[in-house]
Protein backbone atom coordinates (compact mmCIF):
# COMPACT_ATOMS: atom_id res chain seq x y z
CA UNK A 1 0.00 0.00 0.00
CA UNK A 2 1.83 3.02 -1.04
CA UNK A 3 2.46 5.68 1.59
CA UNK A 4 3.34 9.37 1.51
CA UNK A 5 5.97 11.19 3.48
CA UNK A 6 6.74 14.89 3.56
CA UNK A 7 9.82 15.75 5.41
CA UNK A 8 11.10 19.15 6.27
CA UNK A 9 14.54 19.93 5.40
CA UNK A 10 14.84 24.05 6.25
CA UNK A 11 18.97 24.08 5.66
CA UNK A 12 18.71 23.31 1.54
CA UNK A 13 20.06 26.40 0.14
CA UNK A 14 20.81 25.29 -3.81
CA UNK A 15 19.88 23.24 -6.57
CA UNK A 16 23.49 20.97 -5.80
CA UNK A 17 21.01 20.47 -2.23
CA UNK A 18 18.23 19.33 -4.29
CA UNK A 19 20.16 16.89 -6.00
CA UNK A 20 22.56 15.20 -3.88
CA UNK A 21 19.31 14.42 -1.59
CA UNK A 22 17.65 13.31 -4.20
CA UNK A 23 20.00 10.53 -5.92
CA UNK A 24 20.63 9.49 -1.71
CA UNK A 25 16.44 9.58 -0.92
CA UNK A 26 15.96 7.22 -4.35
CA UNK A 27 18.57 5.11 -3.39
CA UNK A 28 16.05 3.26 -0.94
CA UNK A 29 14.11 -0.11 -2.35
CA UNK A 30 10.68 1.43 -0.75
CA UNK A 31 10.91 4.67 -2.38
CA UNK A 32 9.28 4.77 -5.29
CA UNK A 33 9.08 8.63 -6.20
CA UNK A 34 11.10 11.29 -4.42
CA UNK A 35 10.49 15.28 -4.96
CA UNK A 36 12.81 17.43 -3.03
CA UNK A 37 11.84 21.31 -3.18
CA UNK A 38 14.02 24.21 -2.95
CA UNK A 39 11.22 27.30 -2.40
CA UNK A 40 9.55 24.90 -0.16
CA UNK A 41 12.43 23.59 1.69
CA UNK A 42 10.97 19.88 2.35
CA UNK A 43 11.36 16.21 0.25
CA UNK A 44 8.13 14.38 -0.63
CA UNK A 45 8.06 10.76 -0.85
CA UNK A 46 6.32 8.16 -1.96
CA UNK A 47 6.53 4.12 -1.66
CA UNK A 48 5.43 1.34 0.47
CA UNK A 49 6.71 1.02 3.98
CA UNK A 50 9.14 3.65 4.29
CA UNK A 51 11.74 3.21 6.69
CA UNK A 52 11.66 6.73 8.50
CA UNK A 53 14.30 6.65 10.76
CA UNK A 54 17.15 5.21 8.38
CA UNK A 55 16.02 8.17 5.81
CA UNK A 56 16.18 10.31 8.30
CA UNK A 57 19.49 9.23 9.42
CA UNK A 58 20.83 9.22 5.42
CA UNK A 59 19.46 12.77 5.06
CA UNK A 60 21.24 13.90 8.31
CA UNK A 61 24.60 11.98 6.71
CA UNK A 62 24.14 14.63 3.95
CA UNK A 63 24.63 17.58 6.49
CA UNK A 64 21.14 18.37 6.73
CA UNK A 65 18.24 18.65 9.99
CA UNK A 66 15.56 17.38 9.07
CA UNK A 67 12.25 17.16 10.61
CA UNK A 68 8.66 15.65 10.17
CA UNK A 69 6.28 18.10 8.78
CA UNK A 70 3.39 15.93 8.74
CA UNK A 71 1.48 12.65 9.70
CA UNK A 72 0.66 9.89 7.18
CA UNK A 73 -2.45 9.63 5.72
CA UNK A 74 -4.59 7.16 4.73
CA UNK A 75 -7.70 7.65 3.17
CA UNK A 76 -10.63 5.19 2.79
CA UNK A 77 -13.53 4.85 0.64
CA UNK A 78 -16.87 3.97 2.80
CA UNK A 79 -19.72 4.18 -0.11
CA UNK A 80 -22.15 2.42 2.74
CA UNK A 81 -22.27 5.56 4.94
CA UNK A 82 -25.67 7.10 4.73
CA UNK A 83 -26.38 9.50 7.85
CA UNK A 84 -24.87 11.12 10.82
CA UNK A 85 -25.27 8.17 12.87
CA UNK A 86 -23.02 6.07 10.86
CA UNK A 87 -20.11 8.77 10.51
CA UNK A 88 -20.32 8.75 14.46
CA UNK A 89 -19.90 4.83 14.25
CA UNK A 90 -17.26 5.36 12.12
CA UNK A 91 -15.06 7.80 13.84
CA UNK A 92 -15.91 6.29 17.11
CA UNK A 93 -14.77 3.03 15.78
CA UNK A 94 -11.53 4.36 14.05
CA UNK A 95 -10.10 6.42 16.81
CA UNK A 96 -9.79 3.97 19.13
CA UNK A 97 -7.12 2.30 17.41
CA UNK A 98 -3.40 2.49 18.19
CA UNK A 99 -0.91 4.67 16.10
CA UNK A 100 -4.13 6.72 14.51
CA UNK A 101 -3.78 10.61 16.03
CA UNK A 102 -7.13 11.98 14.11
CA UNK A 103 -9.75 10.96 12.33
CA UNK A 104 -12.14 13.12 9.61
CA UNK A 105 -15.46 11.36 8.40
CA UNK A 106 -17.02 12.95 5.35
CA UNK A 107 -20.58 11.70 4.48
CA UNK A 108 -21.20 13.47 1.33
CA UNK A 109 -18.06 12.16 -0.62
CA UNK A 110 -18.52 8.70 1.70
CA UNK A 111 -14.53 8.81 2.55
CA UNK A 112 -12.79 8.36 5.86
CA UNK A 113 -9.17 10.20 6.56
CA UNK A 114 -6.72 9.02 8.59
CA UNK A 115 -4.37 10.83 10.13
CA UNK A 116 -1.44 8.47 11.45
CA UNK A 117 1.62 9.19 13.62
CA UNK A 118 4.55 9.20 11.67
CA UNK A 119 6.49 5.79 13.81
CA UNK A 120 3.11 3.81 12.60
CA UNK A 121 3.40 0.96 9.99
CA UNK A 122 1.00 2.27 7.81
CA UNK A 123 0.03 -1.11 5.73
CA UNK A 124 -0.78 -2.73 9.32
CA UNK A 125 -2.88 -0.09 10.34
CA UNK A 126 -4.87 0.74 7.58
CA UNK A 127 -5.72 -3.35 7.37
CA UNK A 128 -6.45 -3.07 10.24
CA UNK A 129 -8.81 -0.19 9.92
CA UNK A 130 -10.23 -1.94 6.94
CA UNK A 131 -10.82 -5.26 9.23
CA UNK A 132 -13.00 -2.29 12.13
CA UNK A 133 -15.09 -1.29 9.25
CA UNK A 134 -15.96 -4.32 7.80
CA UNK A 135 -16.86 -5.66 11.57
CA UNK A 136 -18.94 -2.95 12.45
CA UNK A 137 -20.78 -3.14 8.96
CA UNK A 138 -19.27 -0.55 6.69
CA UNK A 139 -16.77 -2.18 3.79
CA UNK A 140 -14.32 0.01 2.66
CA UNK A 141 -11.26 0.25 0.57
CA UNK A 142 -7.87 2.08 0.66
CA UNK A 143 -8.02 5.45 -2.49
CA UNK A 144 -5.27 6.23 -4.35
CA UNK A 145 -5.26 10.21 -4.17
CA UNK A 146 -3.57 10.50 -7.27
CA UNK A 147 -6.69 10.03 -9.15
CA UNK A 148 -7.60 12.59 -10.96
CA UNK A 149 -11.18 13.96 -9.87
CA UNK A 150 -12.68 15.31 -13.63
CA UNK A 151 -11.67 11.22 -14.57
CA UNK A 152 -13.63 10.23 -11.35
CA UNK A 153 -16.26 12.19 -12.18
CA UNK A 154 -17.02 10.84 -15.50
CA UNK A 155 -16.68 7.16 -14.44
CA UNK A 156 -19.19 7.44 -11.90
CA UNK A 157 -22.33 5.77 -14.05
CA UNK A 158 -20.24 3.04 -14.89
CA UNK A 159 -19.82 2.14 -11.45
CA UNK A 160 -21.80 -0.81 -9.72
CA UNK A 161 -23.93 2.40 -8.17
CA UNK A 162 -24.19 4.17 -11.64
CA UNK A 163 -25.61 1.10 -13.14
CA UNK A 164 -28.31 0.48 -10.25
CA UNK A 165 -29.10 3.84 -10.59
CA UNK A 166 -29.88 3.43 -14.28
CA UNK A 167 -31.56 0.20 -14.07
CA UNK A 168 -34.17 2.25 -11.40
CA UNK A 169 -34.57 5.02 -13.35
CA UNK A 170 -35.58 3.20 -16.26
CA UNK A 171 -37.57 0.53 -14.49
CA UNK A 172 -39.36 3.79 -13.28
CA UNK A 173 -39.84 5.42 -16.73
CA UNK A 174 -41.84 2.01 -17.58
CA UNK A 175 -44.51 1.16 -14.17
CA UNK A 176 -45.04 4.61 -13.59
CA UNK A 177 -47.21 5.26 -17.02
CA UNK A 178 -48.99 1.64 -16.36
CA UNK A 179 -49.20 2.07 -12.96
CA UNK A 180 -51.46 5.46 -13.29
CA UNK A 181 -53.20 4.14 -16.21
CA UNK A 182 -51.29 6.19 -18.94
CA UNK A 183 -50.97 3.59 -20.99
CA UNK A 184 -53.75 0.56 -21.34
CA UNK A 185 -51.49 -2.56 -21.92
CA UNK A 186 -53.15 -6.63 -21.37
CA UNK A 187 -50.30 -7.27 -19.25
CA UNK A 188 -49.85 -4.48 -17.64
CA UNK A 189 -49.63 -5.76 -14.41
CA UNK A 190 -47.37 -8.04 -14.61
CA UNK A 191 -44.95 -6.19 -16.92
CA UNK A 192 -44.79 -3.82 -13.48
CA UNK A 193 -44.52 -6.77 -11.45
CA UNK A 194 -41.51 -7.96 -13.02
CA UNK A 195 -39.66 -4.77 -13.42
CA UNK A 196 -40.38 -3.65 -9.62
CA UNK A 197 -39.33 -7.25 -8.72
CA UNK A 198 -35.47 -6.43 -10.71
CA UNK A 199 -35.52 -2.94 -9.59
CA UNK A 200 -36.29 -3.69 -5.83
CA UNK A 201 -34.01 -6.88 -5.80
CA UNK A 202 -31.74 -5.75 -8.44
CA UNK A 203 -30.84 -2.02 -8.16
CA UNK A 204 -31.30 -1.98 -4.37
CA UNK A 205 -29.67 -5.12 -3.64
CA UNK A 206 -27.07 -3.01 -1.68
CA UNK A 207 -29.87 -1.60 0.25
CA UNK A 208 -30.74 -4.68 1.58
CA UNK A 209 -27.09 -6.18 2.05
CA UNK A 210 -26.03 -2.82 4.37
CA UNK A 211 -29.26 -3.65 6.04
CA UNK A 212 -28.46 -6.92 6.66
CA UNK A 213 -24.88 -5.89 8.11
CA UNK A 214 -26.50 -3.43 10.01
CA UNK A 215 -29.05 -5.49 11.73
CA UNK A 216 -26.08 -8.37 12.45
CA UNK A 217 -24.26 -5.87 14.89
CA UNK A 218 -27.56 -4.71 16.44
CA UNK A 219 -27.98 -1.58 14.81
CA UNK A 220 -30.17 0.50 11.97
CA UNK A 221 -29.83 3.05 9.56
CA UNK A 222 -31.32 4.78 6.20
CA UNK A 223 -30.86 1.32 4.49
CA UNK A 224 -32.97 -0.59 7.23
CA UNK A 225 -35.70 2.15 6.37
CA UNK A 226 -35.25 1.87 2.72
CA UNK A 227 -35.05 -2.04 2.38
CA UNK A 228 -38.08 -2.59 4.85
CA UNK A 229 -40.05 -0.11 3.44
CA UNK A 230 -39.30 -1.01 -0.37
CA UNK A 231 -39.51 -4.79 0.41
CA UNK A 232 -42.55 -4.27 2.37
CA UNK A 233 -44.14 -3.04 -0.75
CA UNK A 234 -42.91 -5.03 -3.08
CA UNK A 235 -44.00 -8.15 -0.86
CA UNK A 236 -47.47 -7.06 -0.20
CA UNK A 237 -48.06 -6.69 -3.70
CA UNK A 238 -46.86 -10.01 -4.85
CA UNK A 239 -49.34 -11.21 -2.02
CA UNK A 240 -52.01 -9.01 -3.95
CA UNK A 241 -51.51 -10.08 -6.99
CA UNK A 242 -51.41 -13.70 -6.61
CA UNK A 243 -54.31 -13.73 -4.23
CA UNK A 244 -56.57 -11.11 -6.29
CA UNK A 245 -57.47 -9.23 -2.75
CA UNK A 246 -55.92 -5.50 -2.02
CA UNK A 247 -54.32 -2.80 -4.02
CA UNK A 248 -50.49 -3.09 -5.80
CA UNK A 249 -48.31 -0.81 -5.02
CA UNK A 250 -45.17 -2.05 -7.28
CA UNK A 251 -44.79 1.37 -8.09
CA UNK A 252 -44.41 2.81 -4.57
CA UNK A 253 -41.42 0.22 -4.24
CA UNK A 254 -39.51 1.36 -7.31
CA UNK A 255 -39.68 4.98 -7.03
CA UNK A 256 -38.39 4.27 -2.92
CA UNK A 257 -35.35 2.80 -4.46
CA UNK A 258 -34.58 5.05 -7.52
CA UNK A 259 -35.04 8.77 -5.55
CA UNK A 260 -32.75 7.39 -2.77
Amino acid sequence: MTQKLEIQIPDIKCAGCVAKIEKALSEFPAVQKVEVHLVKKRAVLEGDSLPLQEILEKIQSLGFHPKISTSKKAVLSIPSMKCAGCVAKIEKALQEMEGVEKVQVQLPEKKGILYLSADTPFSKVVEKALAVLENIGFPATLLDEKKDKEEERSSKLRTPEGIRFIIAVLGSIFIMPLSMGWISFPAGKEVSMVLATIVVLGAGSSFFRNAFLRLRHGMADMDTLIALGSGTALAYSHYAYWTGHGHLYFDSAVMIITFI
